[in-house]
């Protein structure tokens, strides 16, 4: 009588090592798709940020070419008045 109630008592403390090994094993699986949402987030992110950022230099791009253009009418309007003046 006992021997089984060692066996017993054996295959209790097994049952509850494998209870938290399971535990564990729940844990990490639910770390593990944490991880991947938040991956997959973040590469949305990066996706966002690249297109904002690509329409930003295009953007400043255009601000830089109408800049360019309108201090050039600028200094022929310029020039064109002070020739209409010295004459």
């Amino acid at each position: 009588m006992e021997r089984v109630a060692d066996i017993f008592q054996e295959l209790h403390r097994q049952v509850e090592s494998l209870k938290r090994q399971a535990a564990k094993a729940e844990r990490y699986k639910n770390f593990k798709a944490e991880i991947k949402e938040l991956s997959l987030q973040l590469f949305a992110v990066k996706i966002k940020v690249s297109g904002a950022a690509k329409n930003y230099r295009a953007g400043t791009q255009e601000q830089t070419q109408k800049k360019t253009k309108w201090s050039t009418r600028y200094a022929t309007f310029e020039n064109q008045l002070s020739n209409s003046i010295l004459k």
